[in-house]
C-alpha cells in the first residue's frame, strides 16, 4: 500500500514507525518526538498557512481488498465528508441528542482507524459530543467494553452486527443502556435487529455504504423497519437499482445497486482500468456523471426502505431455478429457534452433477421453560440408564465391585489399582474434612458410603435410581450398627425437600455432578445443599467436568476407538455425530474418572464453598 499511495512522507513517532520497516523510494520520516524536528517546528511562525482549496480534492486515501490480492485505492473528496456531517447532523445527530434528552452525547470510539467507519464518531466529534477512545485491547475485548459503556455512561456505540451481537449477549442493554446503537460494515441479522427494536430506552441504526461512496450509501433504524432493513439513500445520494441492461426494476424485484451523488469516489488510484470498469456513466443523470456499480443485489419496499439481499455472484442455480441463499439465510433467521444462518451450495452426492442448499445454523438460546424441559428430560434420561444398570449390579457396601466404570477409549474396565486409587484419595479428601453427620448426593453402589459411614454420627444418602436405593436398603438391614447411622431416600440432585436443615457438616457431592444437564443445575444444586449445612459444614464437590471440553473429549475417544492413522474427517465426523451426554453410563462414567480431577474444600463457614 505503501509503494502504491507514493507519500511525501511519513509524519509519526518514534515508536509508533519503526514497525513499518524501510519505507519505499526512501521516503522521509518526519519524528515528531525527534529534538531536532521539535525544535525546528518551534522557530517556524505561528502564522496561518493560506492556500487553494477545492470540495473536489481528496480529503483521503483508503485501501480496500482486491479480487486479485493486491488492495485498491480508494480517493475520497472533501464534498463527501461534507455531505456525511450534513446528513447525519439531521438524520442520526438530532433524534439521538433528542432522544437523550438534549444534552451533549458520549460516544465510544470503538473503530480502527484503518477503516473508514471511523469517520462516524470523528463527526460526532465535530458536532460538539464527547467522544472517548478505546484502544486496541479496550474494542477488542467485549466482555471489558461492555463494562466500560457501563462505567461511563455511553450513550452511542458503533460496531459491526456481529460484534452487536456479541456486545448484547455480555449485556450491553442490561443496566446502563445506549440510547443509540450504529451497525456497518455488514448484514445485520434479524436477532439484532430484533432486539434493539425491542428494547425500550434504545434503537438500532444501520449505515450502509460500500468504500467507494464516502462512509456512507444509505441509512435506516429499527424505528423505520421491523425487519433488518439498509434504509434509503442519506442526503445529496441516488440509489439506482438495475437489472443486466441497466434498466430500473419494479418495486419488491431484486436487482444490483448502483450509487450516485455527493459522495461519489473520485475512482481508484492509479488504476484507470478498474476505475473506469466499476465507476460507469449514469444513463440517468446529468451529462458526465457517474455511478459505481456496488455488485450488491438489493430490492426496494413499498415504503421506500431497500433490503439487502446479497452478493451478485453469490446468485446458484438450482434445479433451474435461480436463487439467492442470503433470503434463504433471512427466512432460516427468522425462525425463533436459529440465532444465524449460512446458505452454500454443495454438490449433490445422490445426484452426481448437480448440486444442492445445505443450511447450516446457530441454535438460539433456549427460553427458561424450554431449557427447564430439556433438564428434566436429560435427567430423566439419566434414570433411566441407571435404574436399569442397577437393577442388574451389585452394590459396593460389603464387597469391592467396580462394575460399570469402563473405559471410555476402548470400552474395557478401567484397572482395578486405577479405580482403588481414585476412590482412596476422595475418601482421603474427605476425612480432611472432620466429617460426623454427613449427606451424600448421589450415593450410587455405596463407593464412599462403605469406607465412610462407620466413622460418622449419621450418614444420609439420596440416589434417583430406585433398585440401587432399595438394593442398599437390604444389604444395610443386615448389618444393625451401620443401618442405625443410614438414612437412604429416592429422590433427583436437586431434591432436598425433607432434609433437615443445618444438620450436615459434610456435604458430598461426588461423581454424579458430571451428569448434570448445565451450569445452571448444578448450581441450583449447590445453593440447596449449602442450605443443610451447620455453621463451619464444608461441602465436597468433586469430579466435575468441563463441558466447554465435551467435543474435544469425544473427539479423543473416538480417535482412540478409531485405532492407528484415523482421517481427521473420520474423527471428526464421529465425534460431531454422538453427544457426550447421551452415551452409554460406563462410558461416561469412565470419561469422567480419568478426566476430571478430585478437588476438596477445607471448612469454611456456612454459605460458603470451595471446589
Amino acid at each position: 500500500m505503501l509503494a502504491d499511495a507514493r507519500p511525501l512522507l511519513l509524519l509519526s513517532t518514534e515508536a509508533a514507525s519503526s514497525p513499518l520497516g524501510p519505507l519505499p523510494d526512501g521516503t522521509p520520516r518526519v519524528l515528531l518526538d525527534d529534538p531536532a524536528v521539535a525544535a525546528e517546528l518551534a522557530g517556524l511562525s505561528r502564522a496561518a498557512v493560506r492556500t487553494s482549496f477545492s470540495l473536489d480534492h481528496p480529503a483521503y486515501v483508503i485501501y480496500t481488498s482486491g479480487s486479485t490480492g493486491r488492495p485498491k485505492g480508494v480517493v475520497t473528496p472533501y464534498a463527501g465528508l461534507t455531505n456525511m456531517q450534513l446528513n447525519h447532523r439531521k438524520e442520526i445527530f438530532a433524534p439521538a441528542v433528542a432522544s437523550a434528552g438534549g444534552r451533549r452525547l458520549r460516544v465510544a470510539h470503538t473503530v480502527s482507524f484503518a477503516f473508514d467507519m471511523s469517520w462516524e464518531e470523528l463527526l460526532w466529534l465535530v458536532e460538539g459530543h464527547e467522544v472517548h477512545l478505546c484502544d486496541e485491547e479496550l474494542r477488542r475485548d467485549a466482555t471489558a467494553l461492555v463494562a466500560y459503556c457501563e462505567e461511563h455512561r455511553v450513550d452511542v456505540v458503533n460496531v459491526t452486527p456481529t460484534y452487536a451481537h456479541l456486545l448484547i449477549e455480555e449485556g450491553l442493554l442490561e443496566g446502563h443502556r445506549p440510547p443509540l446503537v450504529l451497525l456497518g460494515g455488514e448484514s445485520v441479522t434479524e436477532a439484532v435487529w430484533t432486539v434493539l427494536r425491542d428494547t425500550e430506552g434504545t434503537y438500532g441504526y444501520n449505515l450502509y455504504g460500500p468504500t467507494e461512496y464516502t462512509i456512507n450509501t444509505l441509512g435506516g433504524g429499527t424505528h423505520d423497519s421491523a425487519t433488518p432493513t439498509v434504509g434509503r439513500p442519506i442526503r445529496a445520494t441516488r440509489a439506482r437499482i438495475l437489472d443486466t441492461w441497466l434498466r430500473p426494476v419494479p418495486e419488491g424485484v431484486a436487482g444490483e445497486l448502483y450509487i450516485a451523488g455527493a459522495g461519489l469516489a473520485r475512482g481508484y488510484l492509479a488504476r484507470p482500468g478498474l476505475t473506469a470498469e466499476r465507476f460507469v456513466a449514469d444513463p440517468y443523470g446529468l451529462p458526465g456523471e457517474r455511478m459505481y456499480r456496488t455488485g450488491d443485489l438489493v430490492r426496494r419496499r413499498a415504503r421506500g426502505n431497500l433490503d439487502f439481499l446479497g452478493r451478485t455472484d453469490d446468485q446458484v442455480k438450482i434445479r433451474g431455478h435461480r436463487v439467492e441463499p442470503g433470503e434463504i439465510e433471512a427466512v432460516l433467521a427468522r425462525h425463533p429457534e436459529v440465532a444465524r444462518a449460512a446458505v452454500v451450495a454443495r454438490d449433490d452426492e445422490s445426484a452426481p452433477g448437480t448440486r444442492r442448499l445445505v443450511g447450516y445454523v446457530v441454535p438460539a438460546d433456549a427460553g427458561d421453560e424450554a431449557r427447564g424441559a430439556a433438564e428434566r428430560e436429560q435427567v430423566g434420561e439419566w434414570r433411566e440408564i441407571y435404574s436399569a444398570e442397577y437393577a442388574e449390579i451389585g452394590t459396593a457396601l460389603s464387597t469391592e465391585d467396580f462394575a460399570g466404570w469402563d473405559s471410555s477409549y476402548d470400552g474395557n474396565p478401567i484397572p482395578l489399582e486405577h479405580m482403588r486409587a481414585w476412590r482412596e484419595a476422595t475418601v482421603r479428601s474427605i476425612r480432611e474434612l472432620g466429617p460426623r453427620r454427613v449427606l451424600e448426593i448421589g450415593v450410587g453402589s455405596g463407593l464412599l458410603l462403605s469406607r465412610l459411614a462407620p466413622d460418622t454420627e449419621a450418614y444420609w444418602a439420596t440416589d434417583f435410581a430406585e433398585p440401587v436405593i432399595r438394593k442398599l436398603g437390604e444389604e444395610l438391614a443386615a448389618d444393625p450398627g451401620l443401618s442405625g447411622k443410614v438414612e437412604l431416600r429416592c429422590r433427583s440432585a436437586e431434591v432436598t425437600d425433607g432434609l433437615p436443615a443445618g444438620f450436615f457438616d459434610t456435604v458430598v457431592i461426588n461423581s454424579v455432578a458430571q451428569y448434570f444437564p448445565s451450569l445452571d443445575h448444578l448450581h441450583t444444586v449447590v445453593r440447596r445443599a449449602m442450605a443443610l449445612l451447620a455453621p463451619g459444614g464444608a461441602l465436597f464437590l468433586g469430579d466435575v467436568r468441563d463441558l466447554r471440553q465435551a467435543r474435544v473429549f469425544q473427539a479423543g475417544v473416538q480417535a482412540a476407538r478409531a485405532g492407528a492413522g484415523p482421517t481427521p474427517g473420520r474423527c471428526a465426523g464421529r465425534s460431531n455425530g454422538a453427544s457426550p451426554w447421551r452415551r452409554n453410563s460406563s462410558s461416561t462414567r469412565t470419561g469422567s474418572a480419568r478426566s476430571a480431577s478430585v478437588r476438596r474444600c477445607a471448612p469454611r463457614p456456612a454459605g460458603t464453598t470451595t471446589s
